[in-house]
């Protein structure tokens, strides 16, 4: 009954609390991407996105289990984390209106907080990211250096992760990395080499440069 109704015109299931396994991918192609789950075990990372996102796009899902502590920086580590996934960002709202960490989860997050990386980094997917975000093939990144971060996972385990997200997507003949900082402060970021970085998401203005300074709760995209 299920494949029936979205066989219907402008139809779409949604999947919940896991991604789709190849077999359905073409039918289940908005799931939610729970990656945090895997801080029970270990760390996350992409593979999902490096061999589907060409054929699906996901979101990042109301994020229970979250089991990171309550940094100043959790939230918006676990938005900019969906983002270089390439996965559509969500947040929890409660009755009030206030965003909250995640489901099952009294805790509030500064709305300002959450506001400006929401609005920061999905206008990347809506500007010059949008082919890149939304359609590219993710290929292996280049190596970017910053400080680290800490936090802690619900057992008690202490995490030491870079200060930024990043991937890098293959559009048809470009190819593009984001860098995404989910920090409260500014991050510097070090490259091997210069780099065409894009500082906004509308404009065409670029640095060449292998040091760039990301504001807080934001992201560049340079070319590769």
């Amino acid at each position: 009954k299920a494949i029936s109704l979205i066989n219907r015109p402008a139809s779409l299931l949604l999947g919940c609390e896991t991604a789709a396994a190849e077999p359905f991918i073409s039918k289940l192609q908005f799931s939610d991407n729970r990656f945090n789950l895997n801080y029970y075990i270990g760390m996350p990372f992409p593979i999902y996105s490096y061999l589907y996102h060409p054929y699906v796009n996901n979101f990042m899902g109301n994020q229970i289990c979250m089991t990171l502590s309550n940094e100043p920086y959790n939230y918006s580590y676990r938005v900019a984390y969906s983002f270089i996934c390439g996965d559509m960002l969500t947040s929890v709202i409660d009755d009030e209106g206030e965003i909250r960490l995640s489901w099952c989860n009294e805790l509030k997050v500064n709305k300002k907080v959450a506001v400006a990386i929401l609005k920061n980094l999905n206008a990347w997917r809506k500007g010059k990211g949008k082919n890149y975000l939304s359609f590219g093939t993710m290929i292996r990144p280049i190596e970017v250096q910053t400080n680290n971060v800490s936090f802690k996972t619900e057992d008690g385990t202490s995490l030491s992760i870079k200060g930024i997200h990043t991937s890098a997507f293959k559009y048809k003949n470009k190819k593009v990395q984001f860098v995404a900082n989910f920090q409260l402060n500014e991050a510097v970021v070090l490259f091997n080499e210069p780099h065409k970085a894009y500082l906004s998401y509308s404009s065409d203005d670029f640095m060449l440069s292998s040091k760039i300074s990301i504001p807080p709760l934001s992201a560049i995209m340079i070319e590769l």
